[in-house]
Formats: structure tokens, sequence, C-alpha cells
């Protein structure tokens, strides 16, 4: 397989190209929706609540729609079967609650933006994955279409240097802030007595933006695919990665980052471009993944999108 040749470059003749371009990227939802709570214990011995759910947040400033993505879990050491297809909205700042199993005896009720049914959650050690499709994951530590995984207890698949720690029948994996996703279950998220936040909740805090994506596109072309991005804004930001998934195997195609802060273009917007020097057969099925990384080397991901073709012939 051809290595991808690095290409980074600001080219002020992208702006018309970039310039019909959706305000929001694709993906959009996916960088905004994260897992901020996980209880299992719902309905056992001393729960404060009758059914177990999962909390979801959105940290970004615009409404997140939930078409399209699901919910999925998996036991501690098994692998993702089990998909609860999502529907509806997120508000900016707002939360999202589906509550699992059956109403125990012991409890408050959930007062759930969606119940889901079965499975019922495992209090002390499980899986979750907010994923941007429905099909199942099926594999035990997934990869691909899974925008926000969380890991607790026992978990042998976990974001990160290791799992959230295991919550009980009275306590739940909270994330300390929806604002903070280091991409470390164990960093991420702690225990304490549940608290179930619903679209009637009261919005949570507002979420700095590190970078304001305004473009992002991957276009076949005669010598490869030219992952090209916007950002009309950057703050606090190191440098970005380009990442292919493809056949479920994600790889970063920079061997270094690529430097932020480059030199806007007359129309306001930073312009960047990366050539995935990839065999024409192989393209089709690639997608392509942008990560931002802070100075403070916090991560969030953009995508995936997929590769379009050219209908002219140049490139």
């Amino acid at each position: 397989m051809a290595r991808a040749a690095p290409a980074v470059v600001i080219l002020a003749a992208l702006c018309a190209l970039l310039a019909g371009a959706a305000a929001a990227p694709a993906g959009a939802a996916g960088q905004c929706l994260v897992i901020s709570e996980v209880y299992g214990g719902g309905g056992n011995l001393g729960a404060p609540y009758d059914r177990d759910f999962v909390e979801l947040s959105n940290r970004c400033a615009q409404a997140a729609s939930l078409s399209g993505f699901s919910l999925q879990y998996a036991s501690a050491s098994g692998s993702f079967s089990s998909v609860t297809p999502l529907a509806g909205t997120v508000a900016s700042r707002g939360f999202f609650l589906v509550a699992f199993g059956t109403p125990g005896s012991t409890g408050a009720a959930v007062a759930a933006d969606l119940q889901a049914g079965a499975p019922s959650l495992s209090a002390t050690a499980g899986k979750v994955a907010l994923s941007s499709g429905t099909t199942a994951l099926g594999a035990v530590c997934p990869a691909g279409s899974v925008i926000d995984l969380v890991g607790y207890g026992s978990a042998g698949c976990f974001e990160g240097a290791g799992p959230a720690p295991s919550p009980s029948n009275t306590t739940s994996a909270s994330r300390a802030s929806i604002c903070s996703d280091t991409d470390s279950n164990s960093a991420d998220f702690a225990t304490a007595g549940p608290t179930p936040q619903n679209a009637a909740s009261p919005q949570g805090p507002a979420c700095a933006a590190a970078v304001r994506l305004v473009a992002f596109t991957a276009t076949a072309s005669a010598e490869g695919t030219r992952v090209r991005w916007a950002t009309a804004s950057e703050s606090r930001t190191l440098g970005f990665n380009v990442l292919r998934v493809q056949s479920g195997r994600t790889v970063r195609l920079n061997r270094s980052i690529i430097p932020a802060g480059r030199k806007a273009s007359h129309a306001g917007d930073r312009l960047y471009t990366w050539l995935d020097r990839l065999p024409r057969k192989a393209r089709r099925a690639s997608r392509y993944v942008l990560e931002e990384v802070s100075l403070e080397g916090r991560t969030t991901r953009y995508g995936p999108i997929s590769t379009r073709a050219l209908r002219e012939s140049t490139s």
C-alpha cells in the first residue's frame, strides 16, 4: 500500500472550493454528544431509582440530532449485540435520558425521554457505546461508528488508560463535566449518587469551543484522496491529526502533528489539506476523521466522513 505523503498547505485557492460547503461539518452531532452518566443498579436492594439508565449530554452551542444514532450495551467481557435506536434532538447544553430494564420495586421512577426496555445493565461492570449507526457493533472492543464509549468496573474495553470506576446499586459512573472528554474513562468518570437529567432539566455549563470547524471534506483525485478542512476560529489548539478508517481499523496518516494557527485566507478561514496516496480501488471504502489536539493534550474528533468522487479530471 502506498504511504500517505505529507501535503499540508494553506491555499487561498481552496476558498472557492469550500465556499459551498455546509456551515456544520459532517458528523457535527458526533462531536457534540457524550455519554455523561451510566447507572445499572436500578430496582436493586437499596437503589435510589427503580430502573437502569444512560444519560447523554450535548456540549455544543447548537442542538444535536439523534437521528440514525443508537446506544449499545455489552457485558464486561462480551460483544456488543444489544442495540437501542435513538431519535429526536438534544438541546444545546441539554440532556437526553434513556431508561433500561423493567421497573423494580425499589427506588423512585426514572423520568426518561426514552423507555428502552431490555437490556438491564450491570450495576458494577459493563460497556456502553454511543454509535452513529443502528447496526450492532458486534466486537468486544469496537471501533468505526463509535462516537463515545464508557467501560466501567472490570470491563475489558474502555477509552484511554483504564475503565471508569465500578459503581454499585447506590452509585453511578458520572462524567466530571459535560465539557470534559479526554478519551480516558478512568480520568473522566467518578462514582457518586445517581443524578439522572432529562430533556426538561436545566442546561449544563457552556463549554468553550477550541475549534470552530466550518468545512471538512474528502475528495478522490488522480493522485489520491484529498482531505480538506477549514476553521473559523482556533483557541489553544496545538494542531491536527488526520485518521483513515478502513475495514474496522483506524490509522493516523500524519507522522507529526499538523500545526494549527496557519495564516487566515482572505475569507477569514484557516484552510488545510492533506493528500492520502491510497490506491484507487481502496478509496471508496475509506472514511476520514479529523482529530484536534489542544495545548493541554486533549483531543476532539470530527467525523467520520466518506470519500466523494470528483467529476472533473483534475485533482
